[in-house]
């Protein structure tokens, strides 16, 4: 599952790689055994604006403006509906969000049933979900496709539904989807579905079904996050391929770290800790999801690395994962070129388990030091002059600050953002630049007395040229 606030780094990375050199991510044609067929799924429209109702912040982005007034025009007068209603007790008592809302549109059958594909209590639905409360809200759920009549908002906006299918699958041929079978040395029993979620905003998501016969639904649902200047989906080839390439891994490496759940718990558990809070930021509430990620994004760049005869892209995406708290890629992402180099040996990815296994015990056991490498490639505020941090004596007629770092950084990189105080505490008026060899920042600040400020200088942007982020650093102060 991948989320907007987590992809953002990737798209603007990849975005700014691909703008740059021109380049597709692949033009190979697609296996004939794997058809990548993009449609827009009403149960997946009908799901995100429940829980856009239900005020789940990961429902409620705003990037497709019109799209989303023509949803709170039919629909806000339902806004007490029991489907709502039940949607936002399971998101504050279980929380049901993010992937387990898509996780229950594709169990149920395409309206106007939406009923059960078959008995949840069989069902590998989201475990957020739980059989009863599933078998519950799905009833909800048909009680408000027809009391909203919804099927009438669908049909008003199937031109635009089509207009962003035939534009998404403009971009979706250059897919190497052979690189799948290659790679893992096999392929899901089923099929794969790509589905535009239109009301999803930034938010993607790589849920599955396995039916009772053993075969698999295995979906990448994306959402639409730009817009043209008439306010109509528009989708780019770097911003939506690499997306698409991350969920679909997670078909196959989700399983693969299932099945070896009792020999990487104790490995989970003791690195997660160390990178909690970032992991938690992504919406990875546990060791498993990490490991699941972990797995997904190395061999996402694996895939880079294979496309990419360059290799600045897949350069560029390692250190935005070590940045996203998985500072052991780098060691892994080499892990998995010895598995592509001794396929006679290891024919699937299933039968590297083992090494991966291993690679991960051992990264818990030296993840201290890890942690300790990672930190000093990274850069560091060490200086803001003229002030001291959290001093309370600051001149108040001070019109410049100087923020100097132990690295020289990227200087067309920058990340600042409000302090805790917000926008009426925040200080800068202007960035004058770089000096000292790029070691420093000046700043421009306005100030007035008695008043406390602060801002952040962020690893979203602030970067070594080696790509190494800045660590996170808020500079707090209170004038005279």
């Amino acid at each position: 599952m991948r989320q907007f606030p987590l992809i953002r780094l990737l798209l603007l990375l990849l975005t700014a790689h691909y703008a740059a050199t021109g380049q597709a991510i692949s033009n190979r044609p697609a296996s004939p055994a794997v058809q990548l067929v993009p449609k827009v799924d009403q149960r997946v429209e009908l799901l995100s604006i429940i829980f856009r109702l239900a005020g789940n912040d990961e429902y409620n982005g705003d990037q497709f403006k019109k799209y989303v007034q023509d949803i709170h025009e039919h629909f806000d007068a339902y806004q007490t509906h029991p489907a709502v209603a039940m949607a936002k007790q399971l998101a504050h008592d279980n929380g049901v969000g993010y992937d387990a809302v898509m996780s229950m549109a594709i169990h149920l059958e395409q309206p106007p049933s939406l009923k059960p594909i078959y008995a949840f209590t069989k069902a590998q639905l989201d475990k957020r979900w739980g059989a009863t409360n599933a078998e519950a809200f799905a009833k909800l759920v048909q009680r408000f496709y027809q009391d909203t009549h919804c099927q009438s908002f669908f049909d008003k906006h199937k031109a635009m539904y089509q207009t962003a299918v035939d534009r998404f699958n403009q971009v979706l041929s250059q897919v190497d989807v052979s690189w799948y079978k290659q790679y893992y040395g096999t392929l899901p029993t089923g099929k794969f579905n790509v589905v535009i979620g239109i009301g999803n905003g930034g938010g993607n998501f790589g849920p599955k079904v396995l039916l009772p016969n053993g075969q698999e639904e295995i979906y990448a649902i994306m959402g639409t996050w730009a817009v043209d200047s008439t306010d109509t989906p528009t989708y780019m080839a770097a911003s939506v391929l690499p997306t698409i390439i991350h969920e679909f891994n997670h078909s196959f490496v989700n399983p693969l770290i299932d099945k070896h759940e009792d020999e990487l718990e104790a490995a989970g558990k003791a690195i997660f800790p160390g990178v909690a809070d970032q992991m938690h930021r992504q919406a990875y509430g546990n060791w498993k999801t990490m490991f699941y990620e972990s797995l997904v994004r190395a061999s996402v760049i694996r895939y880079l690395t294979t496309h990419e005869p360059d290799g600045q892209a897949a350069r560029q995406q390692l250190r935005t994962e070590e940045a996203n708290g998985f500072i052991w890629t780098q060691g892994l992402v080499d892990l998995l070129g010895e598995y592509e180099s001794s396929r006679t040996k290891y024919p699937t990815l299933a039968s590297f388990m083992p090494q991966i296994n291993q690679f991960f015990q051992s990264t818990a056991t030296n993840f201290a030091t890890l942690q300790q490498q990672y930190n000093q490639k990274r850069a560091h505020v060490v200086a803001v002059e003229p002030i001291q941090q959290n001093t309370a004596d600051v001149d108040p007629t001070v019109t410049e600050l100087v923020i100097r770092f132990d690295k020289p950084l990227n200087p067309k990189k920058l990340s600042i953002s409000f302090g805790d105080g917000g926008k009426p505490h925040f200080p800068l008026t202007d960035v004058i630049g770089f000096a000292d060899d790029n070691r420093s920042l000046r700043l421009k600040v306005n100030l007035k007395p008695d008043w406390q400020y602060s801002f952040k200088l962020t690893s979203k942007g602030f970067q070594t040229p080696e790509g190494y982020p800045l660590a996170d650093h808020e500079v707090a102060f209170k004038t005279k």
